[in-house]
């Protein structure tokens, strides 16, 4: 199928700033195409390049074969554009604005009306038509703008975050719009950070810092980034069920532990049906089958459950902004001592969160813990030690919460998938188990899966804990540092 989109080095600078950065992208007709991405990833920058609303400072981009930079009326006029922000006139009726939108792409009198009752019954607004759209409520504005972008049969329609503070249930009408136009053979390219919307295009484009990282279709991106499924089977015997399914395709690695198989499939859909045939002619009994399936938040936010490490980050880049530590600084209070309050606040509220989510795996899921409490304790202790120094030290030299962000999200995502947390370090490459070393949740993983399933002593744990606490002690007094000479 012929390219209804084509990037080549597709670069969007504002000054010195680098929004879009050499995006090379093809899209087909009829696609549903997702762009996915933390806020400042660059994705409503790109849409606006190819809406011809924005010129591109270096690369070409083509939209349904026009050049976005030299033919932008010819591009305006086949596309439809949903923005950010509801940008229609409040002061006209709903029926109003779609018949203004409608003249406007050439359609006379007669037409515009009809195309104007056609798009009210598809968005669900024929009982509101005269209504001003300004008195309408935010779910349908949204609904309205999307009339309108439809309203000229668009071969595109961008859509901007188009359920940005929508409701759940809302959300799911809009999807189901989307799709219906798709299936009709209209291509949609969407903007989103919803991981559940994401799942339901066709492809997805992954953005970073202005960058395009991957693109590929849901599932390909879950194992690219996730390295696959994990599927657990407790056996009747467990090393000959490793024997068996071991060489097996399907399987990417696989360990045992405590009678448990945990074996990584490209896809546990086909591999766990797979597997069990396996066992059953090898005569091989399994007890009890789990599968975790990696989803797109283990992606996109896989390492969000360094909660203490992101919840001090955004409160202490929020407060510079708001200039609550300006205030503090003026007082007779010492830098020392405004970063110890700060810290310790979060500590108790991550020790919280930690113990929390224990008691819901042991009481809710049935969970057993089989090591010492206090132990299990003292780790998530010195762990969460680092893990808010990491976050103040981040504050320190992110100038708003969303920088801080894109800085914290490279590292927690190294942390996830380099620390055997997903991946088996056995099962990596040679080069890179020596990195993982260096990552202090690879001695977190390792040490709570000891004690949790094992209950190990702490005799076999202290290697895991002396680690933790120089990496601890390492960031703590960097934080400190930089944070006293920042005030300063």
């Amino acid at each position: 199928m012929a390219a209804i989109i084509q990037t080549t080095n597709l670069t969007r600078r504002f000054g010195h700033f680098t929004a879009v950065d050499h995006v090379n992208l093809r899209i087909d007709g009829g696609e549903l195409f997702g762009l996915l991405g933390p806020n400042g990833a660059g994705k409503t920058t790109i849409i606006r390049v190819l809406c011809g609303l924005l010129s591109p400072s270096e690369g070409t981009a083509a939209v349904t074969g026009y050049d976005v930079a030299s033919q932008s009326n010819q591009v305006k006029e086949r596309i439809g554009y949903m923005p950010q922000r509801f940008c229609l006139y409040e002061d006209l009726t709903v029926l109003e604005n779609l018949n203004f939108f409608a003249r406007i792409y050439g359609h006379n009198k007669s037409e515009a009306r009809r195309r104007s009752d056609e798009v009210l019954a598809i968005v669900q607004l024929s009982d509101v038509g005269n209504q001003l759209a300004g008195a309408l409520s935010g779910g349908m504005k949204q609904r309205l703008a999307l009339g309108c972008a439809l309203v000229h049969h668009p071969k595109i329609v961008f859509l901007d975050e188009p359920t940005a503070g929508v409701d759940p249930p809302l959300r799911r009408i809009f999807w189901q719009y989307f799709r219906r136009l798709n299936r009709e053979g209209m291509t949609i390219i969407v903007n989103t950070h919803y991981m559940d919307e994401a799942t339901q295009c066709n492809r997805l484009g992954v953005m970073r810092r202005g960058r395009l990282d991957a693109v590929g279709t849901p599932q390909e991106l879950k194992q690219k980034y996730a390295q696959g499924d994990t599927v657990s089977l407790h056996c009747s015997d467990a090393e000959a069920a490793q024997v068996a399914i071991e060489k097996e395709d399907f399987v990417l690695s696989i360990e045992r532990q405590d009678g448990w198989l945990r074996v990584t499939t490209n896809n546990a859909e086909l591999g766990t049906p797979a597997m069990l045939t396996t066992l059953t002619r090898s005569g091989i009994r399994v007890d009890r089958l789990n599968v975790s399936e990696v989803t797109l938040e283990d992606v996109f936010i896989g390492g969000m459950q360094f909660f203490p490490t992101f919840l001090v980050m955004f409160s202490l880049t929020g407060e510079k902004a708001r200039g609550t530590i300006e205030q503090l600084v003026v007082t007779p209070i010492e830098g020392f001592e405004i970063l110890l309050g700060k810290m310790i606040a979060y500590i108790i509220v991550g020790l919280v969160d930690a113990f929390l989510t224990l008691g819901v795996a042991v009481f809710l899921f049935g969970t057993p813990v089989r090591g010492s409490i206090l132990l299990i304790g003292v780790f998530m202790l010195v762990f969460i030690i680092a893990s808010v120094s990491l976050g103040t030290l981040s504050s320190v030299f992110a100038s708003n919460q969303i920088e801080g962000f894109l800085q914290m999200v490279p590292l927690i995502l190294l942390s996830v998938f380099l620390s055997g947390l997903i991946y088996p370090l056995e099962s990596m490459s040679s080069w890179l188990i020596p990195v993982s070393y260096v990552i202090p949740q690879t001695y977190m993983s390792d040490a709570l899966r000891s004690l949790i399933t094992r209950g190990a002593g702490f005799e076999v744990v202290v290697g895991d804990l002396a680690a933790l606490g120089l990496y601890a002690c390492a960031v703590t007094a960097l934080a400190t540092s930089f944070f006293k000479k920042r005030l300063g």
